[in-house]
């Protein structure tokens, strides 16, 4: 199976070979799971820029990224685009069914 230490079994890499959509929820995932809102009741979040890189690597090995999450975030939408995803979903009650 495995010829070389810390090498990946052969059926792992079959298996990983199939994914073709990758989808991650928002808050408490991509983010630390804190909010601000500012004095205007703008929201806020902080994103790692390293998962931001995880998802842009995903996408450009032919893996589709999806973002879903239950709240309506500008932010979700921005950070979405800057890192050129297609599949954003926000204000999304029933993440299993999208």
């Amino acid at each position: 199976m495995t010829s070389e230490p810390g090498s990946i079994p052969e059926h792992v890499r079959e298996r990983a070979g199939k994914i073709r959509l990758a989808a991650f929820d928002v808050d408490g995932t991509l983010t630390d799971g804190r909010l601000w809102f500012d004095h205007a009741g703008n929201e806020m979040k902080a994103y790692h820029v390293q998962d931001g890189l995880g998802l842009r690597l995903l996408a450009d090995s032919g893996i589709a990224v999806a973002l879903i999450t239950a709240r309506e975030s500008a932010s979700v939408r921005s950070r979405a685009r800057d890192l050129r995803l297609e599949h954003v979903f926000t204000g999304v009650r029933d993440k299993l069914a999208c």
